[in-house]
């Protein structure tokens, strides 16, 4: 009987969070764009650049360049900032800008390193000699992922905790904010026990990408059958939807014990809710405006070390769909013009490689 009121409650708290995280219709006779096929995914060759391993950097999960080409990299559950030049050499490292807190997540813009500070609740703006610029405080709330839109405006994703009893439950909000934090619109919200919630460590709970070639914002919506993206403008008003076609996948016993490994090394939860993946892992855009989505894929078919991507023009046009190798499923994978970086935090390692991105996307 219990097992029968568990998976009851499971279904109610998926078909919650589905509704939620779904971006609801603005207008009636929204174009829509539909990709029913992708072409079978061909390996993308690449030309190491540089690598750092476990002896400069340690579970390395996020990067940027800056514009004189160095390599800013994060470690997990840290305090410190690492920045790499184009051989891979360590030349300076930002420490304790937090006060001792830890980082959760950091962003540059023009040149300018933001960072989300874990303990304190704060979001920082940094220059290039480590001293903080700016520290604005944001209550209950830690900054998961933000991006810049523009200098005034900035999308987000936050996290709120809330402790009732023994039980934590948490708050998720992708919403847009100004550069002092105010709310501006709220996206999509999700609210959760942290021992039931619906979440994979390898998955991003709200995947989203900005494209400053055109001023467009996606937000990618997945489910075992299909995949969509919404388009919207920088004010947030809906322009289109890509609906994609996708092959349903099945967990295996071996993928899922791999998945509450990492979940335990990296202190996140796991819950085995489905027995079909959802088909959006990750999603960014190039400096040209396509659309990079990391889907999710069959590890019998593929491994566990391979990474799939679709590719899509500004405009939601199927391109190509490509296999990229050697790529950790829990680690971040992005394109920053001509080269591509890896990071792999289980065996803390960070691979630069160059590419012809003109010659991928033509």
């Amino acid at each position: 009987m219990k097992k029968i009121l568990a998976y009851i409650s499971l279904i109610i708290l998926i078909g919650t969070f589905v509704y939620w995280v779904t971006p609801k219709i603005q207008h009636k006779g929204i174009k829509k764009i539909k990709n029913e096929y992708f072409t079978d995914p061909v390996e993308l060759k690449l030309e190491k650049i540089c690598s750092i391993d476990s002896t400069e950097i340690n579970k390395p999960v996020q990067s940027y360049f800056n514009s004189k080409d160095e390599l800013y990299v994060l470690e997990y559950f840290s305090q410190k900032v690492k920045i790499f030049d184009q051989k891979g050499k360590l030349i300076r490292k930002y420490e304790n800008i937090c006060d001792s807190s830890n980082i959760s997540s950091f962003t540059l813009f023009n040149d300018t390193l933001f960072v989300s500070c874990l303990e304190d609740k704060s979001f920082r703006t940094i220059n290039e000699k480590g001293e903080v610029l700016r520290k604005v405080l944001l209550n209950d709330e830690l900054p998961l992922n933000i991006s810049f839109i523009n200098e005034n405006n900035i999308l987000g994703l936050f996290r709120t905790n809330l402790v009732k009893g023994k039980e934590l439950y948490i708050n998720l909000d992708l919403k847009l904010v100004d550069k002092n934090f105010s709310k501006k619109k709220l996206i999509s919200s999700f609210f959760s026990s942290m021992y039931q919630m619906n979440f994979d460590p390898e998955i991003t709970m709200f995947p989203f990408a900005i494209s400053r070639f055109k001023d467009l914002l996606y937000l990618g919506v997945s489910s075992p059958e299909k995949y969509s993206i919404f388009v919207y403008d920088i004010g947030m008003k809906l322009q289109f939807v890509v609906e994609n076609s996708a092959d349903s996948i099945y967990f295996t016993q071996d993928e899922f014990k791999l998945k509450l490994k990492r979940a335990k090394e990296f202190k996140l939860p796991l819950s085995k809710s489905l027995e079909l993946k959802d088909n959006i892992e990750n999603m960014f855009c190039d400096e040209l405006g396509n659309i990079w989505v990391r889907r999710g894929i069959d590890n019998n078919k593929y491994s566990f070390d391979t990474s799939i991507f679709d590719i899509f023009r500004y405009n939601g046009k199927y391109l190509k769909s490509i296999l990229l190798k050697n790529t950790s499923r829990i680690g971040d994978i992005s394109i920053h013009g001509d080269k591509v970086v890896v990071l792999n935090p289980e065996i803390s390692k960070v691979d630069v490689y160059k590419i012809n991105l003109q010659e991928i996307v033509k």
